[in-house]
C-alpha cells in the first residue's frame, strides 16, 4: 500500500537516468544487487518522498523491459524488502523467463483486443450502410414534404434512439417554421406551436437560423439557455436534445429536433 502511494505521489518521468526510465528507454534490463541508501538520497532530493521510500526498505531489484514484436511497450520490476534477501544471477535469468512470457501474453492480450474492436467498427459501418440504405429506399416513395418528414422522424428516432422527434419546414419567405411532423410530444404542445418565427427564441428556430446544430445538450443546460422554456421542459422525462438544420447547397430548409431519455 505505502509503495502505490509512493507511485501515485511521486509518479517516475521518462527522462530520468536510472530505474524504470532508463529501461523503457535502452530496452536494457537492470540488476542492483544492493540499493545503497546513499543512491537514494542523491536520487530524491525531496525529503519526505526519501522518508517514504526509505519506509519501504527496499533491498534488493531487477527491472526488465517487456519486449513483443522488437517493441517496448512496458517494464516489469521486482523488488525486496523485509524479506532481506538479495537477487543473484539465477534471479535473474528467472526474471527474464517470466517477463518474456508475461510480454507474449500482453501483447497477445492487446492484439485481441485490437481485433475485437475492428470487428465491432465493422458491424457499425455495415450497420450504418444498412440505415442509409433502409432511409434511401423509404424517401424515395415519398412524394410529398410531409412524407418525408414521417420517413425522417421515423428513421432517425430509430437510428439514434431517440424518444422524441419533430420536423419543422420553412415557407416560402424563410420567415416562419411549420412542424408537419412530431412523435412524442404533447399534442396540444405541437398545436400550439404548430406554426413560430424563424427569430423565435427556440433551439430549433436558432439551428435553423445560424446554419448549426446545437448538439447534445442535457436538460439543465437547455434549461440555463432558455429558462422561459422551463415548464415545457419539466414536461418531458429526458435526458438529452438535439436541434439540427436540414440544409441545401449551404441554405436551411428546415430543421430536426430529437429528445432523448439517457444522456447522449
Amino acid at each position: 500500500k505505502l509503495a502505490w502511494e509512493v507511485h501515485q505521489r511521486y509518479p517516475r518521468k521518462l527522462d530520468e537516468p536510472q530505474g524504470v526510465p532508463k529501461v523503457l528507454r535502452t530496452g536494457v534490463g537492470e540488476m542492483v544487487t544492493e540499493i545503497p541508501d546513499a543512491a537514494l538520497v542523491e536520487a530524491i532530493p525531496d525529503a519526505e518522498h526519501l522518508r517514504m521510500r526509505r519506509e519501504l526498505g527496499l533491498k534488493s531489484c531487477i527491472i526488465l523491459p517487456l519486449v513483443a514484436r522488437e517493441r517496448i511497450f512496458g517494464a516489469i520490476s521486482f523488488f525486496t524488502a523485509e524479506s532481506e534477501r538479495r537477487y543473484s544471477a539465477a534471479d535473474l535469468l528467472l526474471a527474464e523467463d517470466i517477463t518474456h512470457r508475461a510480454a507474449i501474453a500482453i501483447d497477445n492480450a492487446c492484439l485481441y483486443q485490437e481485433a475485437q474492436q475492428a470487428q465491432k467498427t465493422a458491424e457499425r459501418a455495415l450497420e450504418r450502410i444498412a440505415r442509409l440504405q433502409s432511409i434511401t429506399a423509404a424517401l424515395s416513395e415519398s412524394l410529398t414534404p410531409a412524407q418525408v418528414s414521417e420517413v425522417i422522424v421515423e428513421q432517425s428516432m430509430a437510428a439514434l434512439g431517440g424518444s422524441s422527434a419533430l420536423v419543422a419546414l420553412l415557407n416560402e419567405g424563410k420567415t416562419e417554421l411549420e412542424i408537419v411532423r412530431a412523435v412524442g410530444y404533447n399534442e396540444d404542445l405541437v398545436n400550439n406551436w404548430r406554426n413560430f418565427a424563424i427569430d423565435s427564441p427556440f433551439p430549433l428556430a436558432e439551428a435553423v437560423r445560424i446554419g448549426k446544430p446545437l448538439w447534445a445538450e442535457t436538460t439543465k443546460n437547455r434549461v440555463d439557455r432558455y429558462p422561459h422554456l422551463a415548464e415545457v421542459y419539466a414536461q418531458y422525462d429526458f435526458n438529452a436534445w438535439i436541434s439540427i438544420p436540414l440544409m441545401v447547397e449551404g441554405s436551411a430548409v428546415g430543421g430536426i429536433s430529437l429528445g432523448f431519455a439517457q444522456p447522449q
